[in-house]
């Protein structure tokens, strides 16, 4: 007769006290566990009926989880590894690295494909159908890395500690799918899950919605230094140091990390993403703009 180890008895009060630890949260946030988990239903201003924005949990901002590495430069392979992130949050990453150039654009556009069903219920799509929502072109090449990224971003396992909010997220896949193929046998329609532990990320409105046309067609680092702003009613001045950080790139000197991070800023000014925006003794201080169609920060 097979009797548990203690440690296995242990692991699984630990995970019974998480699950309701996330349980409480979710209330104390005004979602029922038991209802409907679409984000267009829970957040119907900001979610519901905006056809012209995407959405990124805070925790995600925050962090190094979409790099803007040089793709140039070999994808890392990484297994639970601790991501930078500007808070007391703590995100371990499995998996091939995630890219700000096309793998975050693919993420934000499914999770608007999965706002208006159950998270955890499938919900269909074809490549076609998301080329043209990126803005990508109808090429054999362009078919192949979108499908590249949906492979990527399925073979992840997220785990999120937040001790100020919901605790331990729980692991999760960034995505899961089935798929048919066409005629030539490639993949070319899509059914998709969302893990229902993402509500987690978006409750207490933690999220930051962008203008979909202008952000995607800002460079991956601008995205990055866009979503700290954003993701921050008053952004406090933020380290070059740090910046570099949450792009996930490597810089030989002070002097080099100093002219990316004024480059990042004059594409956010110039592209009317904030009011005013500098770099000043190795921070950059941000004044957002006052105009509401550009971003819409939640928190």
């Amino acid at each position: 007769m097979y009797t548990e180890t203690l440690p296995v008895q242990v692991q699984k009060l630990q995970d019974k006290a998480e699950a309701l630890h996330r349980k409480n949260y979710l209330l104390s946030k005004g979602i029922d566990p038991q209802s409907k988990s679409q984000l267009a239903f829970q957040f119907p201003a900001a979610i519901g009926g905006r056809e012209d924005l995407r959405h990124m949990p805070n925790d995600y901002c925050r962090s190094s989880l979409f790099t803007a590495r040089n793709n140039k430069q070999p994808r890392k392979n990484m297994l639970r590894t601790k991501l930078f992130h500007l808070h007391d949050v703590e995100i371990l990453y499995t998996g091939f690295e995630l890219r700000a150039v096309d793998d975050e654009l693919v993420w934000m556009q499914l999770v608007h494909y999965a706002k208006d069903v159950d998270l955890g219920s499938t919900f269909e799509f074809n490549l076609t159908q998301l080329l043209h929502d990126l803005d990508w072109p109808r090429s054999g090449a362009a078919y192949q890395r979108l499908r590249e990224c949906i492979s990527r971003l399925r073979a992840t396992e997220v785990l999120v500690t937040n001790k100020k909010a919901y605790g331990v997220s729980g692991s999760f896949s960034m995505l899961e799918y089935d798929s048919l193929n066409d005629e030539k046998g490639d993949q070319h329609t899509y059914y998709v899950r969302m893990s229902p532990k993402i509500m987690l990320l978006f409750a207490g409105n933690l999220f930051t919605s962008h203008n979909w046309d202008a952000y995607k067609n800002l460079s991956p680092a601008a995205r990055r230094l866009v979503d700290y702003v954003s993701s921050h009613k008053t952004p406090l001045p933020l380290s070059v140091e740090n910046f570099v950080n949450l792009c996930g790139v490597e810089m030989d000197s002070a002097a080099r990390a100093r002219t990316f991070a004024k480059s990042k800023c004059q594409e956010l000014k110039s592209n009317g993403w904030v009011a005013d925006i500098f770099v000043e003794n190795d921070r950059i201080h941000c004044l957002k703009a006052a105009v509401k169609d550009r971003t819409c920060a939640l928190m």
